[in-house]
């Protein structure tokens, strides 16, 4: 596979009610542009949610989907700095 890949980064911290939506809306973005091996890369930076349930759930999904999971919180910057 020659794709190039692009990853979308998001650093997260108690959003569980906006991925499953951010996700179909770039799924979407990404199948009409298919040039292109997409991955969502979602930095949980502590959160307290149900993120994981979530993720799993989404297990089948167009876009290949990364949790990276903090020991502790560190902070916005250091989230997008740890992709």
């Amino acid at each position: 596979n020659n794709k190039k890949k692009i990853s979308w980064i998001v650093t997260c911290f108690n959003e569980e009610k906006i991925y499953k939506k951010t996700l179909i809306r770039i799924s979407k973005f990404s199948k009409e542009i298919s040039k292109f091996n997409w991955e969502f890369i979602l930095i949980n930076d502590w959160s307290r949610d149900n993120k994981k349930k979530i993720i799993k759930e989404l297990n089948n999904y167009p876009l290949k989907i990364v949790l990276l999971i903090f020991s502790r919180k560190f902070g916005h910057q250091p989230a997008v700095q740890a992709s």
